[in-house]
């Protein structure tokens, strides 16, 4: 039976694993992605960056690469569109957390606006550019 299994997801060009290989492989393609930024991070930021890794909640680090492109600059700005909830894949939080930076989240979906209100100070943008882009062309009209 496994194998007629097997032969059919090879077809589907799947394959069955267990899950504790899985979580095994998730780990280190994790580490790897942490690791593989450290290229682009100039070496005199190499303590930073370590010391913040835990405290990043983007998937590849970007806001990690953008504090190493700026010199760890504290006390900046940004703008994050599709903000969620404003913690999970967030490229900001760390920004605002532990760098003290100030910005807007832009956010039109309205089951994450209390999420973004409750985990982040920063000022919610809550209608879609293209919304308004609408909504300004009717009221020229």
């Amino acid at each position: 039976m496994r194998d007629l299994v097997d032969l059919a997801l090879g077809m589907l060009d799947m394959k069955l694993v267990r899950k504790s290989s899985h979580d095994k492989m998730a780990s280190y393609v994790k580490r790897y992605r942490n690791y593989d930024l450290l290229e682009y991070i100039d070496p005199k930021y190499l303590c930073e960056f370590v010391e913040n890794l835990p405290f990043s909640k983007s998937q590849l680090r970007q806001e990690l690469f953008v504090l190493g492109e700026l010199g760890f600059k504290r006390n900046g700005f940004f703008i994050e569109f599709g903000a969620s909830n404003g913690v999970d894949h967030s490229n900001t939080y760390l920004l605002e957390k532990r760098f003290n930076w100030r910005g807007i989240l832009a956010e039109p979906a309205r089951i994450w606006h209390k999420s973004l209100e409750v985990n982040r100070s920063a000022f919610i943008e809550k209608i879609a550019y293209g919304m308004l882009l609408v909504k300004n062309y009717y009221l020229m009209k």
